[in-house]
């Protein structure tokens, strides 16, 4: 009798848990027709020296799944913005000499839904957390800009 009710509680178990992963993909969506896309990358405070480890026609991956988000198509430059006290005391902002900002622009392939775009099955929104990407050479803490079809 408590063999029985040990089993019937283990099965309620097991249906519980299958039931409540029913329908999860791990951030994954399927359907509707992949299309060539734009995404521009916001990746601040990036060593100067590290900058040439970048290339473009790099391949770049989401790091969660290693899916291909694309290939880098541009890279923009500019110096990262840092505080400091200027002569009269007073704050005042210049670049920082040792950091940059990098506007990447990648090209690839996605599926859109919405506000979310799935490349290789791994969604990504515009504006969303925080993603780590990566080329064969470097780590890419970014956040997406902005995603665009490629003819635009």
């Amino acid at each position: 009798m408590r063999s029985l009710r040990l089993t019937a509680l283990l099965l309620a178990a097991v249906l519980v848990l299958v039931a409540g992963t029913a329908g999860c993909t791990g951030g994954t969506a399927t359907g509707g027709d992949s299309a060539p896309v734009r995404v521009v990358l916001l990746v601040k405070l990036v060593p100067k020296d590290a900058v040439g480890t970048l290339t473009e026609g790099q391949a770049v991956r989401i790091k969660r799944s290693g899916a291909t988000l694309g290939t880098i198509e541009s890279i923009e430059v500019t110096p990262t913005p840092i505080p400091y006290t200027g002569p009269d005391g007073k704050p005042v902002e210049g670049p920082s000499p040792l950091d940059v900002d990098l506007r990447i622009t990648v090209k690839g392939t996605a599926v859109a839904s919405g506000a979310v775009y799935s490349f290789s099955g791994t969604t990504v929104q515009v504006e969303g957390p925080a993603e780590i990407f990566f080329t064969p050479l470097m780590l890419l803490p970014a956040t997406i800009v902005s995603i665009s079809p490629a003819g635009a």
